[in-house]
């Protein structure tokens, strides 16, 4: 085999390769005094005390090798049992690292989630006005004509401290009808922590507008909800169903440079509902 593969025999089978000798050893001592009985006294007496005594040596030192390597052999598998409790505590050490940078995803994603409510509240209105600065408007745009981000929705804002939760969605390039001529503005009734209160269809009036920014002509329509609509029912889910102006804005008035809809790549949209 190869070289490494002999020094790794060597290692585990040096106490075999001891025994081996010591046997080997006895062999040629049994042989020697059978030569010597044949001999019948031929071989001087001298000679076979030297030999006999460096045989006992010989047997001496391969018996305190065996020593040696028995010890050898009990330190391994100290050291390898050490090693098997290392191999466990560290797989300890291991699964504990896991499990404490799971919690800390966790409380990153809490924290994310906070942060996000936080913001949320911070932009909420709570008296049935609502005003949305999108900003990047070019960039929403385009993403909106590609498809990558088809519509935005705004944060969501309240009729009343107590009352019911909506947010406004909208359509940079167009939905359904006003799709690639329009800018498409819908009105959205969100599920709310008070809805079990509060009086069921939806019902309030709702007005859109966008804001000229040179104050000179604003855009502005106007709808009643439809009471027969799923869109103003008590919501089941996180949200109805969108209802509004498909076609709000043509969009090249939008873009006209006779108007300042957009301006520093910003608009702003408002949202009125009538709460008497």
């Amino acid at each position: 085999g190869s070289k490494e593969k002999i020094k790794e025999h060597e290692k585990t089978a040096v106490g075999a390769h001891m025994l081996l000798l010591l046997q080997h050893i006895k062999q040629l001592k049994a042989s020697l005094c059978a030569a010597a009985k044949a001999a019948n006294g031929s071989i001087p007496q001298s000679e076979l005390n030297l030999n006999e005594n460096k045989l006992h040596v010989f047997e001496n030192i391969v018996a305190v090798l065996n020593k040696e390597v028995e010890t050898s052999n009990l330190e391994i598998t100290a050291f390898r049992r050490q090693s098997e409790l290392d191999q466990n505590i560290i797989r300890g050490l291991e699964l504990k690292i896991a499990e404490l940078h799971r919690c800390l995803t966790q409380k990153d994603a809490g924290l994310s989630s906070l942060h996000k409510s936080l913001l949320f509240s911070e932009q909420a209105s709570y008296d049935g006005v609502f005003l949305w600065k999108i900003t990047d408007v070019g960039r929403k745009l385009q993403d909106s004509v590609t498809g990558r981000t088809v519509s935005l929705y705004s944060p969501a804002f309240y009729t009343a401290k107590y009352g019911y939760k909506v947010c406004l969605r909208v359509y940079l390039n167009g939905d359904g009808t006003g799709k690639g001529t329009h800018v498409s503005l819908f009105f959205v009734v969100m599920r709310g922590d008070y809805d079990a209160l509060l009086p069921w269809p939806f019902r309030h009036k709702v007005t859109f507008m966008l804001l000229d920014q040179n104050n000179r002509e604003h855009i502005i329509d106007a709808f009643r909800p439809d009471l027969t609509s799923a869109s103003f029912q008590r919501p089941v889910n996180d949200m109805n169903v969108a209802s509004g102006c498909p076609m709000f804005l043509p969009l090249s008035k939008l873009q006209s440079p006779k108007y300042a809809y957009v301006k520093e790549d910003t608009l702003f949209l408002k949202c009125i509902i009538e709460t008497n």
